[in-house]
């Protein structure tokens, strides 16, 4: 039986002088989801390994929990290409021990030639090193993607929760994400034409952080389906989003979205969206 691997789950500590990090409404300065509470999830789950992505460019938390469990886990940090020494800042991310992605917002103005950007040599640098690209982005940064991967065919990337675009999020009373985007995104087309360029994945996850309904998420059904259709089992891969769906619905119950969205599928699809996916892209 194919390891299951999670795609995406985040850890980090509170607030501290020994973990820096931004804070949010999402997470304030008192929260934490640490690595032994989702091992924990995973264990109790069948989940074989995970990637930790950070959810602010300090990723303390995040090289030290690579260097505790490597069996585990492999990471993906984060970076502002705008930020004064980006440069040197992907190549120390890049040599932590277990690193495999990078997680960015802005690849550059839409409209422009992408090799006018100040992320365009990052992106050049990543696809040298093989890191993945990340890419939880607002609408018009996938016309920016777009151009980009037709000057760097050889650069991987996933788009995060199911292709939806980065938009003002809030809390909700269980202190997990909320975003009032249409469904679907209008952002789906855009989405959906991606998908010519092959090494384009995109992560099967977030569904509690769009849907307008309850588990299982049925008003996701038909982008589920239409990502399906345009992508294949091969660059598809489910992620629990841990910790925002630690409560509601559930660890475990994220992979059954799987099953409930994408019915019937061969079980040798199943388990390339369960973690074969995930193992050849991070490196489990």
């Amino acid at each position: 039986m194919a390891a299951v691997i999670d795609a995406q789950a985040h850890v980090f500590r509170r607030l501290s002088p020994r973990y820096p990090r931004q804070v949010s409404e999402l997470y304030p300065p008192g929260r934490q989801a640490t690595v032994e509470e989702l091992l924990t999830a995973m264990d109790g789950a069948g989940v074989a390994r995970a990637v930790l992505t950070a959810l602010s460019p300090e990723d303390d938390y995040l090289a030290e929990c690579l260097r505790r469990h490597p069996d585990r886990f492999a990471g993906v940090s984060v970076l502002d290409a705008r930020r004064p020494g980006a440069a040197d800042e992907l190549v120390r991310k890049a040599e932590v021990v277990g690193a495999r992605g990078i997680r960015m917002h802005w690849l550059g103005e839409p409209g422009r030639d992408p090799e006018d950007t100040p992320a365009f040599p990052l992106l050049a640098e990543m696809a040298e090193r093989g890191l993945v690209l990340c890419l939880y982005a607002t609408p018009g940064q996938l016309e920016v993607l777009a151009a980009v991967m037709r000057r760097l065919a050889g650069l991987t990337v996933v788009l995060a929760h199911l292709g939806f675009p980065l938009l003002p999020t809030r809390a909700d009373r269980l202190g997990r994400p909320r975003v009032e985007a249409a469904v679907p995104p209008p952002s789906l087309p855009a989405v959906l034409d991606l998908a010519e360029h092959p090494r384009v994945h995109v992560l099967f996850g977030g569904q509690a952080t769009f849907s307008r309904g309850p588990y299982p998420y049925a008003d996701l059904d038909l982008t589920a389906g239409r990502l399906f259709h345009a992508y294949g089992p091969g660059r598809l891969l489910w992620a629990s989003d841990f910790p925002w769906t630690r409560a509601e619905p559930g660890y475990a119950r994220t992979a059954e979205l799987v099953d409930h969205q994408l019915p019937g599928l061969p079980a040798a699809e199943r388990a390339a969206i369960l973690g074969g996916t995930a193992a050849c892209l991070f490196g489990l």
